[in-house]
């Protein structure tokens, strides 16, 4: 918070960032954070492409097994601890990994702006595998063109496809996802 006791820049991002996990968690019976990730940078390439923004200012890397956020990881870490977001211990991979649990998240609690583009999303992803969606996120022109571990730029990708030097990334792996670039609303 700044001294005016209004949020700062920070806060709302930070409140953006777990919108968004709140918002993903409410569509699910549970989620490991390994989806969430892929799911959390999809919604934030889809943004990017149809609202000319992201809805985060999380820090995505590519990493061995795909897009990655340590943003979206120390939120979730923070989260643990609340009310409505309850936790289990599960097997992934021969791995103890944390389940978070959705069914007490109420969609109305949700950002709308943040809830609209879960929604869009959603359909599209739920019925690709964890594996898939990770190598989606390989396969996107910022995993590729970010060197490993480096912050990758959502500007140059947005710049990028207004220059039409590429193709949209979620056309590729999402074609039934209608992008509405008319942001005269």
């Amino acid at each position: 918070m700044s001294a005016q006791g209004t949020p700062s820049s920070e806060d709302l991002d930070e409140t953006a960032l777990e919108d968004l996990i709140r918002g993903f968690l409410s569509k699910y019976k549970f989620l490991h954070e390994y989806r969430l990730q892929k799911l959390i940078y999809f919604a934030e390439l889809f943004a990017t492409e149809s609202k000319d923004s992201r809805l985060t200012e999380a820090d995505f890397k590519p990493f061995m097994y795909g897009a990655y956020s340590e943003d979206v990881s120390e939120k979730l870490e923070e989260m643990e601890s609340e009310p409505d977001v309850a936790t289990k211990t599960d097997m992934h991979h021969g791995k103890t990994v944390t389940a978070y649990l959705g069914q007490d998240i109420d969609e109305s609690d949700v950002d709308p702006d943040a809830m609209d583009i879960i929604s869009q999303v959603h359909p599209s992803t739920q019925s690709e595998s964890n594996e898939d969606l990770a190598q989606a996120s390989k396969q996107s022109w910022l995993y590729q063109e970010t060197p490993y571990s480096s912050e990758m730029d959502f500007d140059e990708y947005r710049e990028k496809l207004d220059d039409g030097e590429i193709n949209s990334d979620i056309d590729r792996f999402f074609p039934d996802l209608d992008i509405d670039t008319d942001t005269t609303d």
